[in-house]
């Protein structure tokens, strides 16, 4: 039995009728998606160059002063010019550009900037009293002899203070240090004390075991806001190979 074709659905102009209008529609909302898109894209674009000029500008600032006080403290480089009253303003300004551009650095920065600040001052003891400074005294009076000013000591913490704290600080990271050993993390989880020996006998320095350490940490923290890899280790390595002569133990 034949079927006329002319009994069928004409389904051919049908298809070319939705699609005249369905095509047309896709092409749209398709271009509206790219577009869209692209705009937040430059937009973010557009945030992260002002985000990263932002940075520039106040890196020689910023920097300038870390490096005043990682001197000061390690007494290397122009760590002689320095006085106590001048490493204090520095850490003030630091502290205010510090928290003034806290949104455009991030808590990365900030954690590394607190620890480094923490192992260069004691902070926080009471009302209206400035930080102190845990450098070694006598180095710098020493450094400085004769045109020492008695009033400078008050701006730095007590030595038997800075000794104590000094060599907590230094514990706590030998002992951390210790229990990423499996054998020694069990062995410390059993009997603790067996590690105060090792800790007292070891040549613990206060510039190389801790100001290096977090300062190193900073730097890191900043090059990562700059899109700069710089890894700690290779700092500390560069330091010790070629820093590392005297005062070991300060």
């Amino acid at each position: 039995m034949l079927i006329s074709t002319t009994s069928l659905p004409n389904w051919t102009a049908s298809l070319q009728v939705i699609s005249s209008v369905l095509v047309p529609i896709l092409v749209a909302l398709i271009g509206y998606i790219i577009n869209r898109s692209l705009g937040i894209l430059n937009n973010r674009l557009a945030v992260s160059r002002d985000l990263m000029e932002r940075r520039f500008k106040d890196f020689d600032e910023l920097t300038s002063g870390l490096n005043d006080l990682f001197c000061y403290c390690t007494y290397v480089g122009q760590w002689r010019e320095i006085t106590p009253i001048k490493a204090l303003e520095i850490k003030r300004q630091l502290d205010k550009m510090v928290y003034q551009s806290l949104p455009i650095w991030g808590n990365n920065f900030l954690t590394a900037y607190r620890d480094f600040i923490k192992v260069c001052f004691s902070e926080y003891a009471g009302r209206a009293t400035s930080a102190k400074l845990r450098a070694d005294i006598n180095i710098h009076k020493e450094n400085w002899g004769e045109r020492w000013i008695d009033e400078w000591d008050q701006y730095f913490i007590p030595q038997n203070n800075r000794l104590d704290w000094s060599l907590k600080q230094q514990a706590y990271r030998f002992l951390l240090w210790e229990q990423q050993k499996p054998f020694h993390r069990l062995l410390f989880g059993i009997a603790p004390s067996l590690f105060s020996n090792q800790v007292k006998c070891a040549k613990l320095s206060y510039r190389r075991h801790l100001v290096q350490p977090n300062y190193a940490k900073l730097m890191m923290a900043i090059g990562e806001n700059l899109g700069v890899s710089i890894k700690s280790k290779d700092l500390l390595a560069t330091w010790r190979r070629y820093g590392e002569d005297t005062d070991l133990k300060n």
